[in-house]
């Protein structure tokens, strides 16, 4: 009894559809990979420490200071909490390790209003900030 219905594909024809399908994502593959091995290299931020810094230094004094080697993309000094004082140091973040190192070499140990700078590499900030309040017994 035949119905009449044929099938879509035969056996070999849908061996050779998973064998393209199978090309195709191999294909797909190697052009991510390419893309991702032909992309311009971007490199990472810097982060570098400021210390002892004069108590009036601005983040305008600090950025005029940096941009002489590089880009700068932030400049924070920090500051106390409840007075809004600065406390004598501060980060700048610059667009590339090349020239935050430049920054780095140019500006370490070089005075700025009256101060000795000490300008290095941010230490990444551990995490032992302490829990609160201690409990009473």
């Amino acid at each position: 009894m035949d119905s009449g219905l044929q099938p879509i594909l035969t056996i070999n024809e849908t061996y050779q559809v998973d064998l393209l399908f199978r090309d195709l994502l191999i294909f797909r593959k190697n052009i991510c990979l390419m893309q991702y091995l032909f992309e311009p290299f971007e490199e990472a931020d810097m982060k570098i420490y400021v210390g002892n810094m004069n108590f009036d230094t601005t983040e305008s004094d600090l950025r005029t200071a940096f941009e002489a080697h590089g880009t700068v993309d932030t400049v924070n000094i920090i500051t106390d909490r409840d007075t809004g004082r600065a406390k004598g140091f501060g980060f700048v973040e610059m667009s590339n390790d090349t020239e935050g190192q430049a920054a780095i070499d140019a500006l370490n140990d070089k005075e700025l209003q009256d101060r000795t700078l000490k300008v290095n590499v941010a230490k990444p900030r551990a995490d032992n900030r302490g829990g609160g309040g201690g409990g009473r017994y």
